[in-house]
């Protein structure tokens, strides 16, 4: 399973660098350069709703090997229609969804199964596995994007999208040998199947959780698109992202190199609360020493060192206090707020950006994320009856 997320994740890495100029070159359009990306992100927002009678049936390597092989589909429909018809906005938007639609069964799916996997072999192997996981998809930062480029650099942008379609196949064959782990009910799990709301009453330090999560993915938008238009601005396009980035992507890898060893022996909540507090302090950083690509560099790499151990925490949050249907539901809660956060964040960033401009963006959004932890200490009043 770990295999199977770093092939498809180098995989699709790789096919990002190419889409858009293959979109470009084949539409003549600019605007169709995001229809993939902004297509794939609807059924995953939608998600609550129409996954809720499927995602129950995703507990075993082959249906997760079937959903990523029609995604394998999806993705190769793009060369295909641009070697043969012709690329179209219908074309892109198609493959979008299709990938979206699998991707919003999947990634919980995949999360969920880890975890039975690990709870079947020893009480700690399934917090090692999700961190395992998360360094596998880390990993391909490191060398996915240069490798993409030097192929598009070398005119071979479409090849890019086919080894992208047999990477995914590659990983639906690996998943596909992966049993399923029934799970052992907990206490607590009045429904063996709940909806995502259900899940989220039943487990309420989750819910909190999960929320300071989707806090996070809104706030993203200043690093990412913030580095970008300063860059810009002060007539270094790319610079200042770039440095970002760099230092982001390589503390985060170093961190989740650890991340399988640590995250056991720390205690949950505050590791949670403790990480998002280093990246908003990161941003708050950022937010004054903008303009000076070292300073950007050193900010990117103090929170992308906290995120790996963040991310390991808030997987054992959920994998530790779930079995079975309730842990896919809360699974899939918790990727379905942070996707729609992160659009919603994403959407609205660069009319924020513009108005307030990228250093009160980035002030404003780490004073944001240093206060989100806090919803992790709040506690329920219970309800008391009157006396008669």
């Amino acid at each position: 399973m770990l295999m199977a997320t770093f092939v498809s994740w180098v995989g699709q890495r790789l096919g990002a660098i190419a889409l858009p100029l293959v979109a470009l070159a084949q539409t003549g359009e600019a605007w169709t350069t995001g229809l993939v990306a902004g297509a794939a992100g609807l059924p995953v927002i939608a998600a609550p709703w129409w996954t809720a009678r499927l995602r129950h049936r995703v507990d075993s390597g082959r249906m997760l090997g079937l959903l990523t092989a029609l995604a394998a589909a999806g993705t190769a429909a793009v060369p295909v229609a641009a070697l043969t018809i012709g690329l179209g906005a219908g074309t892109l938007v198609a493959s979008g969804l299709v990938l979206g639609g699998c991707t919003a069964l999947t990634a919980p799916g995949q999360r969920a199964l880890l975890a039975d996997i690990g709870d079947a072999l020893s009480p700690a192997t399934s917090v090692r596995a999700l961190t395992g996981q998360d360094f596998a998809h880390r990993i391909s930062m490191t060398f996915a994007p240069a490798l993409g480029a030097l192929v598009v650099a070398l005119g071979h942008p479409i090849t890019l999208l086919w080894v992208e379609s047999a990477a995914l196949a590659t990983a639906a064959g690996l998943l596909a040998a992966v049993p399923s782990y029934p799970a052992v009910r907990m206490a607590g799990e009045l429904n063996p199947a709940p909806s995502l709301r259900e899940a989220l009453r039943q487990r309420p330090t989750i819910a909190r959780a999960i929320a300071v999560n989707a806090i996070g993915g809104a706030c993203w938008f200043a690093f990412s698109l913030g580095l970008a238009i300063r860059g810009a601005e002060i007539g270094r396009p790319g610079v200042l992202i770039a440095a970002g980035m760099t230092g982001y992507g390589i503390a985060s890898v170093l961190g989740a190199a650890l991340a399988p060893l640590a995250v056991p022996r720390l205690p949950v909540l505050p590791t949670i609360g403790a990480g998002w507090a280093l990246l908003g302090v990161s941003f708050v950083a950022l937010s004054v020493v903008l303009d000076s690509p070292g300073a950007v560099l050193a900010c990117g790499a103090l929170g992308g060192a906290a995120m790996p151990l963040l991310i390991g925490a808030h997987n054992a949050l959920i994998a530790g206090g779930t079995t079975g249907q309730l842990r896919r539901a809360c699974f899939a809660a918790d990727a379905t707020a942070y996707a729609a956060a992160g659009a919603v964040g994403m959407t609205l960033g660069g009319a924020v950006i513009g108005v307030a401009g990228a250093p009160a963006t980035l002030l404003a959004a780490g004073t944001v994320q240093l206060l989100a932890p806090g919803l992790l200490v709040l506690r329920r009043r219970p309800r008391t009856r009157p006396t008669p």
